[in-house]
């Protein structure tokens, strides 16, 4: 049975992406959470976490217990090469992890698949989704899959899929519907691996790449999004 590997961290979004693919009958055989991450020198928060957490957890009833993977917890995937390979993967899941070095990247032979909350073709690097909302590019909101390489989230796209709007939508709303895109194209990227056809493209763009969103902008989006939502009709 090929060995699928899920390099991310434990969030209420990772663990209802964990459970998806496993109700679809795919077996996720490790997780590697890291139990740190690269913080932004200036504040970004908080502003809607609270409200993010409790929309999810209520969404995701029963969808978020990690009784049935095999955890391991490490500061930094990019320090704990040895232990990955170890557990010996074929192909690697990314979603929510640091930026993984090429040593880390070789312990994958089939290669390793991240999980952009963005398009990657117009939005690269971090809160690709904020970004995408402050430049009011309300058509490019979404997620793209992508193999990963040597240059952050430019690789060949496996799944892209934009997200739809509704009135009743809230920014703290948002990882939700992306995660959810996101656990549907992975089980269908994952299903196209194991039958040996997996589609894929170049990147016909080079996205321009952003850092973290400092607080003060996200304020903005957060009051942006949410009146653009209740102009719609839909």
């Amino acid at each position: 049975m090929p060995r699928i590997m899920v390099l991310s961290t434990d969030t209420n979004h990772h663990r209802y992406f964990l459970n998806e693919i496993r109700a679809a009958g795919i077996s996720i055989t490790s997780v590697i959470f890291e139990t740190s991450s690269v913080q932004a020198p200036f504040p970004t928060g908080p502003l809607y976490e609270d409200e993010q957490d409790l929309f999810e957890r209520q969404r995701w009833v029963g969808k978020l217990d990690l009784a049935h993977f095999d955890i391991h917890e490490v500061p930094n995937v990019n320090l704990a090469t040895g232990r990955i390979a170890a557990l010996n993967p074929d192909i690697g899941v990314v979603f929510g992890s640091r930026r993984l070095t090429p040593e880390l990247i070789s312990c994958f032979p089939a290669g390793l698949i991240n999980v952009h909350r963005g398009i990657a073709e117009e939005y690269r690097g971090l809160d690709s989704d904020l970004w995408a909302i402050y430049h009011g590019d309300w058509g490019n909101i979404g997620v793209t899959l992508h193999m990963v390489d040597a240059e952050l989230d430019a690789g060949d796209i496996v799944f892209q899929k934009c997200m739809t709007l509704s009135a009743n939508m809230r920014l703290s709303h948002v990882r939700a519907h992306t995660s959810e895109i996101a656990a549907m194209g992975m089980i269908d990227v994952l299903k196209q691996w194991q039958s040996g056809a997996l589609s894929r493209r170049r990147q016909t763009t080079k996205g321009r790449y952003y850092s973290f969103m400092p607080i003060d902008i996200k304020r903005i989006v957060h009051r942006k999004f949410n009146l653009h939502c209740e102009s719609l009709k839909i």
